[in-house]
């Protein structure tokens, strides 16, 4: 190895490569944080929507055990 100073110049253009490598992993990382939000809203929203279905359901249920003689009533 040659005892090669490193200029300003080179000083400047690493440390720019180097926040430039940053901000790419940081844009990654990012990425892929809202993909798994994105993943976790959507089984949150299919939890809430079974849920919602699931409640109609016992709804009826209640409803068509309720009719008779006097008429349905809904619970």
């Amino acid at each position: 190895m040659t005892g090669h100073t490193v200029t300003q110049q080179e000083q400047v253009t690493l440390a720019a490569k180097a926040v430039q490598a940053a901000q790419q992993a940081l844009a990654i990382v990012g990425t892929k944080q809202a993909k798994a939000d994105q993943i976790s809203l959507a089984a949150q929203a299919g939890k809430a929507t079974a849920f919602a279905e699931s409640a109609q359901a016992d709804q009826a249920a209640h409803t068509v055990q309720a009719s008779g003689a006097g008429g349905v009533y809904s619970l």
